[in-house]
């Protein structure tokens, strides 16, 4: 009876091993390949996401989201604050507007189009003022991704530009919570204007 057990459950882990690697891989640049859309899981680096020109983008328009089959977003639950960082890839050009719960976190800085410039390793790609990245910061609570590619909504877009690829990560972090870095630059502007008047 025990071999039996025993025998169950090393397939039940088999399928479960299986099950996840066809979910999600690796590549040899540290990215996460989703295929579906599992939640993405906090602190597990870079993962990948596409846009298509094709699809129909969040909350309308043109550009695709994370899933152009489903236009699925990237779900998960923070405990604590965490930053998220997101950045195009390969073909230089591409520019996102996020999405979090539906509402617009904001958008990666407009970059010019250079399809000379290319790169698959988002270590290369963000903090590099050849491709658009940005930075955003996430309080506690459930989160839901999704991504708008601004540069495929152009109808000057160059074609081959679509689909594009582009990666994030979410990692916890001692960040200050957005409202509190809102209250908190201006009063450090009170606190130097002063100190530029005397010099």
């Amino acid at each position: 009876m025990r071999r039996a057990q025993f025998r169950a459950f090393l397939s039940l882990g088999l399928l479960l091993a299986v099950a996840v690697s066809a979910q999600a891989q690796t590549n040899s640049s540290g990215v996460t390949l989703y295929a579906g859309d599992p939640p993405y899981v906090v602190n597990s680096g870079w993962a990948s996401f596409t846009t298509d020109a094709t699809q129909a983008g969040p909350f309308g328009g043109l550009g695709g989201t994370v899933d152009p089959p489903n236009n699925e977003p990237f779900t998960f639950t923070l405990t604590e604050n965490a930053l998220l960082k997101v950045t195009d890839l390969y073909l230089a050009g591409d520019y996102l507007q996020v999405w979090d719960n539906g509402v617009s976190l904001g958008t990666t800085p407009r970059v010019v189009v250079d399809a000379t410039k290319t790169t698959g390793d988002p270590n290369v790609a963000y903090g590099d003022t050849y491709w658009s990245w940005g930075a955003f910061v996430l309080s506690p609570g459930a989160h839901s991704l999704q991504f708008q590619n601004l540069y495929l909504n152009d109808p000057a877009h160059d074609p081959t530009y679509s689909p594009a690829g582009h990666v994030f990560r979410v990692d916890t972090c001692p960040c200050p919570e957005p409202a509190s870095l809102a209250l908190f630059l201006p009063a450090l502007g009170l606190v130097l204007l002063p100190l530029r008047r005397r010099a």
